[in-house]
């Protein structure tokens, strides 16, 4: 976006969608807070099975979703992140944003077991990821609930989600899929 100012040029906005990053070393293990963080896994939800809002998700419409490039990528970076509850909005371009402000929790690896997406996580160094721990500390076992774009459609009578591409899980306070709740701690 050039700015004009009687036909003279004032500035320029350039946006960039991607860029290419070199590889960088980090050194220490400090999350910026200077706080540790409780890390937990549960189960994310579950597979070929009908959940609390009459959808199946296919594990065969999952599986390259879960172990394909974009998922590896965020987390392998420690950036794929799920919000503190479901926007809200139905605008697509909301729905398929992560807000960095309205985080809470960090995923460190998912995986695919038997039936089950399983993850491993904990709480984001913003106020949300603060009370996301506490919980935990606390004895909760917080919840969580996908969101993803794609279809539903019909398959023997039943409302199976198709094309799937997934957004993150968010936490939430009653899941659609019965199973998907923290677990266990693995470190404080």
């Amino acid at each position: 976006v050039i700015f004009h100012m009687s036909n003279r040029k004032i500035g320029s906005i350039i946006l960039e969608g991607a860029t290419t990053v070199e590889d960088t070393i980090i050194t220490g293990n400090s999350n910026g807070s200077g706080k540790k963080r409780v890390i937990a896994e549960g189960t994310l939800q579950d597979m070929d099975v009908e959940n609390r809002n009459r959808r199946i998700y296919a594990k065969a419409d999952l599986s390259p979703e879960i172990n394909g490039a974009r998922m590896k990528e965020l987390l392998a970076n420690r950036e794929f992140k799920g919000e503190c509850g479901h926007p809200l909005s139905d605008d697509l371009v909301r729905q398929q944003t992560i807000d960095p402000k309205l985080v809470c929790v960090l995923f460190n690896k998912i995986w695919i077991e038997d039936n089950r997406v399983k993850g491993q996580f904990q709480g984001t160094n913003n106020a949300y990821g603060e009370e996301f721990n506490a919980d935990l500390l606390d004895g909760c076992k917080p919840a969580f609930s996908l969101r993803a774009l794609g279809s539903i459609e019909n398959v023997g009578g039943k409302a199976y989600v198709k094309g799937i591409k997934i957004i993150t899980w968010d936490r939430v306070i009653y899941p659609s899929h019965k199973v998907a709740y923290t677990e266990k701690i693995v470190s404080e």
